[in-house]
């Protein structure tokens, strides 16, 4: 688990260098790439063993992370580019 606590950890930090206007959907994205990057699979059910929320159900944080996914004021195409 600590390695998972320093990738969020990085993550956060490269990530939080642009002008993020919510905190909390920074911390929920940095969480999901730590999930995805640990589990190698896009399935929400296999990232919670990756993850340290205060969640104390599975379920908890899957909802969390649909919700995310499914939030219409999160458009990719705004996003921050790697180019």
């Amino acid at each position: 688990m600590e390695a998972t606590s320093r990738l969020y950890g990085e993550l956060c930090h490269l990530w939080g260098q642009s002008p993020w206007q919510d905190r909390p959907h920074l911390y929920t994205l940095c969480w999901m790439l730590v999930g995805l990057i640990g589990a190698g699979c896009v399935s929400l059910t296999q990232w919670g063993d990756y993850i340290q929320t205060r969640d104390q159900f599975a379920q908890s944080r899957q909802r969390c992370f649909s919700r995310w996914l499914h939030n219409p004021r999160i458009r990719p195409q705004s996003s921050i580019s790697f180019i």
